[in-house]
Order: C-alpha cells, then structure tokens, then sequence
C-alpha cells in the first residue's frame, strides 16, 4: 500500500484510497499504528465543531463533500447494520466518530501500480465532534480527517476496544491474503525540497529485503504499560544530538526530563513527536531554539527557514534490543520536522522553521509521524516483536509491487497474496526433483531423470516489472549450471510454447510425455503455457496443475479476489482434461 508524509497543517502518516467500482476520489486515509478500527465517511456525513468542550456539539455543522459514495460502487456488499452503532474517540475523546454499518468493497490507488484490496470491511461513518474552536466556522471540512485506517493489533493490551473493529489487518488474514501477522512500513530516501511529500510503502504479512533499509533490522525491547492499552511500545531510547551545522562536531548525550517514564508508543496517527528528554539539553547540543513569540507561543524551531535545515543534521534515538547487547539507533532529520504545522500561526515569522517535535514531556512519550519518516518498522503481532533499522535510504514506492525488492514477482514482498506458502510449494517441489537426479547416476538412469524447466518472461515493454534487467525480472529460483536435467526458457508472451516454437518437439525427443506447473501467475503465465502445451500436442491427462503452488492478483476491475481466480481456472483447465493435485499429495 502506498503511503505518504506531506508538508502543511498536522501533517501525519496517510494512505489515499479510493473506494468502490469504478475507483472514486481519493480519500486521505490517517495510517495509525496508534488505533484498531478502520472507518471512513459515507454519505450524508456531517461534522461539527466551534466547542472546546468535550462531548457537547459545537454551533458549526458541515456538509462532508468528498466520501465513499458507497451505492455508486459497483462492487459494495450489502451494508450491515451495527447493533448499538459504531463510535471510535481519539485524542482524549476530543473526536468522537459515529455511524450504524459496516459494508465491504474494493479498495485502490492513484497509483495503480499497486495491487487492489477486494472484499475489504469498513465501518460506515456520518457523524464526526470534535472539541474545538472555530471563529464564524471558518474551518473547512477538508481539514478534518475523513477516514482512519487503524493498525494496531487487534484483540492485545486488555482495553474495552481491544476488540473493536473493522481491523484491516485482521480482515486481510481471515481471508488468507495474508498468512503472518506481519506487517512493515518504511519512508524511501526525501527529497531535497523540504516542502516535498515523502513517499512510502506498507507491505502486510511480510518485510521485504534490506534495500529497504540500512544497518541490521534489530528487534527491540517491547514495554506495553502495566494498565490497559492500544498499540505498540517499546522502551524509552536513548537520545543525542550533534550541532547541526557542524557534522564533525562531538555528539552529546541529552537528559530525561521524566525518569518515570519507561516506554513510548510508537504512533504514525500522531502529527508529532512527544518526548521526556530535556529541551535545554537539546538546543545546547543541536542549535535548535525555544521560539517564543510576543504572543505567547512556544515552540521548538530552527533558526531559519526550513529550507536551510542540513540535510545531514540529525536527532538520534537509540533503542535497546530484545537481546543483551544489541541496539539500534535511528537518526530522524531534523528536515522530517519541518512539517509546515506552524506556517499558518500569524505569530511564528517566516525566517523561523517551526518543528513538529516536544521535549519536557511528562507521564509520557510518543514517536509520532516525523519519526516514521525515518524508521524502517517491522511489527509481528503472533511473536510479539519490532523491529527497527534507519529508514529513509531506500527507492522504488512510486514502482508500486515492481519497486519492492529484488527477488521478483514471486517474492511475499511483492503482494502476491499467499507468497509465502507458494514460494515454499515451489521451493519444496524443485527439491524434491534435484534430490531424485542426484541419486541417479550412470547413462542407464537418464530416462528416469526429471527434466525441471525454469520459465523467466522478459517482456518487450521497458515500462513492464517484467522487462529484461529490471529488480523483478530476476528469478526467484534459478537453474543449476552445467546439468542437462535443468534448463532456462525465456519468453515473451503468456504462453512459453508459442513463444517458443521449437521447445514441445524437444521435449517429446527427450521422451518427455508428462509435464508438471507451478508457478506465477494463475490467469495469466500458468494458464497459457498449459493450454499452449495441449496445442502443441502434449496430452490434457499428461498435464498436472499442483494445486497451492500456484498464485496470482486479486482482479480489482471483475471485482474478483485472487482465490476466486485461481479456482476459475482450475476449473477451465479441468473441464479440458488437465489434472488437478495438491502439491503436498504430489511431493508424497
């Protein structure tokens, strides 16, 4: 999924979805680690504000005008009404979000190089309060958050809403498109324009490889509170800070202003960090300043426009690991800072650079939206670990599943649903077949050997994941050299007999009657190739299709999941004779 980090307001960690078919307005999604539920606005939705005062309706009223309009979607489930309604507060209950269903649909993005999500829940909302002012309700609507997807792990920390949902996460894994309760985010490398959007990924039921990060991915101490919680924490780090002018200059260690303080909570729907170390230490040691204007407003800044901030000049935190003697320190740019939350304040001038960052805090600690900007975070709620690296060093969101690694299409970072289980089939199939040649020696037992083809699609389009040269047109299994039982085929469309004309007539001179297919993708690659094999005159009752050791996409457009397309085609490719088997049976 694609996320992002923009300049301007309060900014905080976002994901833009777009709801239904055909794929509506983009709704800008708050992507909290902070919350269970995920909610977004329907019609007829309203919110009010104009009151300090918790719980009691503000005099202001506005018409919510971009939502999920959900009877527009071709694709919705039937709404499901909540006994008793839903309701979900945040920020001490200074926003409460109110409705009456839950529904199902597609979800997708602008950038459709990331794969849909078909079948999702979420709770219907029309009704948003929220505790604060608002002179002659000047405030517009767009300002206010229209949808939360919460990442929290469901059912853990003993709170009443422990079990609240819809849970995204949970839902993935109820329906198989995951098999871990991992999940992992990480920032790629930002811009020189302060001003500009950071970009992104979360990658659900899998981490991906280390392009996405630098140094080693360290699990740290886990500290949830003693009382009921939602969330994830660790253990307080440690923190430093070097002059940010001078990278050479000595880093100095700075003091906990609250020593009762033993975890922070780790919180991508929060806009800021919030933290119990000791401000005055921080200044001394960064040259960041205390601004405090005639008016009274006091906030942290650097002494300039944000555009001037190094982009070497770091704060640094580092975090103790789950084992004795490991650490991990994350250094976040003070750049991460210059969130734009202070341009609008008539009282902050233009040649200080207002930062979305507290110290002196107490009873507290939270590492908010500046921090994911700089953290790769690798959660496993079934083991209970995080994990951390320095983040923000990587490329390739914008690539969408073509930009998540190097070990290609089949790769569980790549979104392939069940890629997990499907690399292990494979790799326990090709196994399987290497140790029966390797125990046959000597010309009398060729005919006995497996002949194990590999098929690598090198497509003509330089825009394709696909294209020769590209991270995800490298193999994720490859071919032993110098053995005649193991060969390479390269093609160029679905099926690797057209585009190979010669490959059936080899194959039946080798003796070859019966052919066995695993692989990518279902509908397309699989499917061809096997009825490119019966064209060629390979017997449909010689051919097995192994069962869960093949995969392919959900199909955002037919509205179809990726389980649905695969038993669609088992079932083609049966009704003309191709035998299914379950590659456990077949290995045995």
């Amino acid at each position: 999924m694609p996320i992002s980090y923009s300049y301007g307001g309060y900014p905080r960690i976002e994901a833009e979805l777009q709801w239904g078919t055909k794929p509506q307005n983009q709704i800008k999604t708050i992507f909290d680690t902070g919350s269970i539920g995920f909610w977004t606005l329907g019609p007829n939705s309203t919110i009010n504000d104009g009151s300090s005062a918790r719980y009691a309706q503000g005099p202001c009223n506005k018409t919510v005008k971009n939502f999920y309009n959900w009877p527009a979607s071709s694709t919705h489930s039937k709404p499901e009404a909540v006994k008793g309604g839903i309701g979900y507060s945040y920020g001490g209950n200074g926003k409460l979000v109110s409705g009456n269903y839950h529904i199902n649909d597609t979800i997708s993005f602008g950038n459709t190089k990331y794969p849909a999500f078909v079948n999702q829940q979420v709770s219907l909302a029309n009704y948003i309060q929220v505790a604060q002012l608002d002179s002659n309700c000047a405030i517009p609507e767009s300002d206010f958050d229209h949808s939360i997807l919460g990442l929290a792990p469901f059912g853990v920390g003993g709170s009443g809403i422990a079990n609240i949902g819809p849970s995204f996460r949970k839902n993935l894994r109820d329906q198989g498109k995951t098999k871990s309760s991992s999940f992992s985010m990480w920032f790629d490398k930002p811009s020189s324009n302060v001003k500009d959007t950071h970009t992104g990924t979360a990658l659900f039921g899998a981490v991906p490889d280390k392009s996405k990060y630098s140094g080693e991915l360290v699990r740290v101490k886990l500290n949830p509170p003693q009382e009921a919680y939602v969330g994830y924490y660790v253990s307080l780090p440690s923190m430093s800070a070097k002059q940010a002018k001078n990278p050479s200059s000595k880093s100095s260690t700075i003091g906990i202003s609250d020593k009762s303080v033993k975890q922070c909570l780790l919180d991508s729907g929060t806009g800021n960090d919030m933290l119990p170390f000791i401000g005055k230490d921080v200044f001394k040691a960064s040259g960041l300043i205390n601004y405090q204007s005639p008016q009274g407003t006091s906030i942290v800044a650097w002494n300039g426009t944000c555009d001037s901030i190094p982009a070497s000049a770091t704060l640094d935190y580092t975090f103790a690991g789950s084992t004795a003697g490991k650490s991990v320190t994350i250094k976040v740019p003070i750049r991460s800072y210059a969130g734009g939350q202070y341009d609008q304040l008539s009282d902050i001038p233009k040649t200080v650079c207002g930062l979305s960052v507290e110290f002196d805090e107490y009873g507290s600690c939270v590492f908010g939206a500046p921090f994911f900007t700089a953290v790769f975070a690798a959660f496993n709620d079934d083991k209970k670990q995080i994990a951390l690296a320095q983040g923000g060093v990587s490329t390739g969101a914008a690539a969408g599943t073509a930009g998540l690694g190097s070990e290609g299409i089949a790769n569980a970072t790549d979104g392939v649903p069940d890629a997990e289980q499907i690399k292990q089939a494979i790799s326990s199939i090709i196994n399987l077949a290497r140790q029966h040649n390797d125990t046959l020696t000597g010309d009398e037992n060729c005919s006995e050997k497996l002949k194990i083809i590999f098929v690598q699609h090198d497509d003509k389009d330089p825009k394709d994941p696909l294209h020769h040269g590209k991270p995800t047109w490298n193999l994720v299994f490859q071919p032993r050299p110098g053995l005649d039982t193991e060969m390479l085929v390269s093609k160029n469309v679905r099926d690797t007999f057209t585009s190979n004309p010669g490959l059936a007539a080899s194959l039946r001179d080798e003796g070859i009657a019966n052919l066995v297919f695993v692989g990518l993708q279902t509908d397309y690659c699989v499917r061809g190739s096997i009825l490119g094999a019966i064209s060629s005159g390979f017997e449909a009752s010689s051919i097995v299709l192994l069962q869960r050791a093949h995969s392919t996409y959900d199909d955002a457009t037919a509205g179809k999941s990726y389980v649905q397309i695969k038993a669609d085609v088992e079932k083609q490719l049966m009704d003309v004779g191709v035998r299914l088997q379950d590659w456990k049976e077949f290995i045995l």
